[in-house]
């Protein structure tokens, strides 16, 4: 196989010469298209490429050390640690924020076309199907969700389950973007999973973080404050019986929805 004397170039302007470069820079002619090499000032080849200029393609390699490469993983470690998680937070926020306002506007527009076929909410009997002591059975659910409700909605499927937030079981339904929500108590007591597997999963029931219970009371005019919230309207964020009409004591998960389904500083559960 032949061989060549690599050929240096003078990169101080004198032209190019050919001689040995002194470092075993012998080079078959496979390599020909790579012979090229720099040289220093005064002819002095470097050894320290990362102190001196590229001297050629192969006669050194720059690489980093055991310990640079370690402190570079560390510092990436600590810069990984730091911003991971709250990006993992934002991203949580965001999809429960937007699943919150889904949810929130397909069930209303399903009560609204369902109030076409059963006349005004405010007279729907929930009983019809739930005698005393069974509001919670699965007829008593899955009957008033067939008639008010399945027909105008858009799921994938329900089924008669035990959700990790109770001792009971609810009829538990699903979207098609991943959320879900239990029913309970004749499906006035609605609890929304912004996350569908976090219905079963024990340790994703945080409230208002991991699920938010709304209610579905239209049919009540009196007896309770809270009462006139509901009354006449589709599913709202609940409020339970100790409400008092001052706005300054509502609940955190109303307050959200107030502020446009965005979670204030007061109400964030990732801050």
């Amino acid at each position: 196989m032949k061989k060549m004397i690599i050929s240096t170039f003078n990169t101080s302007g004198g032209g190019d010469s050919s001689h040995s470069t002194g470092f075993g820079g012998i080079l078959t002619s496979k390599d020909k298209k790579f012979s090229k090499i720099f040289r220093v000032k005064g002819n002095f080849l470097c050894t320290k490429c990362r102190k001196e200029p590229l001297i050629s393609y192969f006669s050194q390699s720059c690489a980093f050390t055991l310990a640079e490469v370690l402190i570079t993983i560390a510092v990436i470690g600590v810069v990984a640690a730091l911003t991971i998680p709250t990006l993992i937070n934002k991203y949580n926020q965001t999809v429960t924020e937007t699943r919150l306002k889904q949810f929130y506007s397909s069930m209303n527009q399903a009560i609204q076309l369902s109030e076409i076929d059963n006349g005004s909410k405010t007279t729907w009997d929930f009983n019809e199907y739930c005698p005393t002591g069974s509001e919670y059975s699965e007829e008593c659910l899955t009957k008033n969700f067939e008639k008010f409700l399945k027909p105008y909605l858009k799921i994938t499927g329900y089924e008669y389950i035990k959700p990790a937030i109770s001792n009971d079981n609810r009829l538990v339904v699903h979207f098609p973007n991943g959320s879900a929500v239990a029913l309970g108590y004749r499906i006035h007591d609605i609890y929304f999973f912004p996350v569908g597997s976090h219905v079963t999963d024990e340790k994703h029931n945080t409230r208002n973080k991991d699920l938010f219970l709304f209610g579905f009371y239209p049919m009540y005019k009196s007896g309770q404050k809270r009462f006139e919230y509901f009354y006449n309207k589709g599913v709202e964020p609940y409020i339970n019986g100790l409400y008092d009409g001052n706005e300054e004591n509502l609940p955190c998960f109303k307050k959200v929805q107030l502020n446009g389904w965005k979670f204030p500083d007061e109400c964030n559960p990732w801050k």
